[in-house]
């Protein structure tokens, strides 16, 4: 599916939100339980740079007057399927690229897709809360926990007292 939009720094921004969410995809973190201190520092600072970027595109708070360029169909990178959005074994990362997801989504599909450039007020504070929420995630994943290796498809063994 090939998404555009009109507004340049919703497309950066969206583009940021793909390159962050397919880094934690293929991070080491992604195919285990723990959510390692490195990929940890690594997704603390995409969220730092998203927030740095919707700083600067906050400002003016007028959006730019481009009469001559808007409106201009910029392509944004599709988002990765849901499939591979839930092969992450990691609960938190998974968790953090769901986010992403939301953070992409309700930018292309916002109301700020359609300007020149800027970010609505109410786009822009849907998105930061998401931010914010995701760094509660990253710090509840600093929490490690044994999840000792099940396919799935293996029952579980009984235990207890033994059968006579």
């Amino acid at each position: 599916m090939s998404t555009t939009v009109a507004n340049f720094d919703i497309a950066g921004a969206a583009d940021r939100i793909v390159t962050f969410a397919n880094e934690l995809i293929a991070s080491q973190s992604a195919r285990q339980a723990e959510f390692n201190v490195h990929d940890r520092d690594r997704a603390s600072a995409y969220l730092d740079r998203l927030e740095a970027y919707v700083a600067v595109i906050s400002e003016p708070a007028n959006p730019l007057d481009l009469p001559k360029t808007h409106p201009t169909a910029y392509p944004v990178t599709d988002f990765p399927p849901d499939e591979q959005i839930n092969a992450i074994e990691n609960a938190e990362v998974r968790d953090l690229v769901r986010r992403f997801k939301a953070g992409y989504t309700e930018l292309v599909q916002s109301q700020s897709k359609d300007r020149a450039s800027g970010i609505f007020e109410a786009d822009k504070t849907r998105l930061l809360t998401l931010i914010e929420n995701a760094r509660g995630i990253i710090a509840f994943g600093s929490e490690s926990v044994d999840l000792p290796e099940n396919p799935g498809d293996v029952p579980a063994l009984e235990t207890g007292t033994a059968r006579r």
